[in-house]
């Protein structure tokens, strides 16, 4: 199965889009490559990638979706806004316990330039386990430049080297 996903992927084929939105459940096993396969889809009708990513949001809550299955259908939001439903994120992030599930959901908040979410956290920034805080301070770069510059410039000081090496890289990528 994976490697029939890879080549839908390669071949940038959308046709497999409705049997996959419709068995997401049975594809559980290999989830990673179904959201691989699904984010590729990034030229499809507007109306398709929100389907998409609501049938994305509808999986991760089902009881049965696990950490990992979550965390997969929720780094669809991670790279980009085409999949929508940012309006969902700060009330996903309150519902889902798991720490993967919480990291993906601050880069999605990231990336749909949820300045007011971040301004009004960065005090918990520190209360957080060591991936969320990395995917915490490469988020926050969505907030404007006055407000994001001296947040940074207080964590630097105590930033591990892959705290470091975020800071470094949001400064030439931010998140907008």
């Amino acid at each position: 199965m994976r490697f029939v996903l890879y080549r839908l992927r390669q071949l940038r084929l959308e046709e497999a889009i409705g049997p996959i939105l419709r068995h997401f459940g049975r594809l559980q096993h290999v989830i990673d490559s179904v959201m691989k396969y699904l984010s590729s889809m990034r030229d499809v009708s507007t109306t398709l990638r929100r389907r998409i990513g609501g049938a994305a949001i509808a999986t991760a809550r089902k009881p049965s979706s696990g950490s990992y299955e979550r965390m997969c259908l929720m780094s669809l939001f991670t790279e980009s806004r085409e999949f929508n439903h940012e309006d969902r994120f700060e009330r996903l992030y309150e519902e889902f316990q798991d720490n993967a599930t919480k990291r993906e959901l601050v880069l999605a908040l990231g990336r749909s330039a949820a300045a007011h979410w971040f301004m009004v956290r960065r005090q918990d920034y520190l209360a957080l386990e060591p991936w969320a805080k990395r995917a915490f301070l490469a988020a926050f770069s969505c907030v404007a430049e006055d407000a994001r510059g001296p947040f940074y410039r207080s964590v630097r000081g105590g930033a591990d080297v892959l705290e470091s090496a975020i800071l470094n890289w949001v400064a030439a990528n931010p998140f907008s």
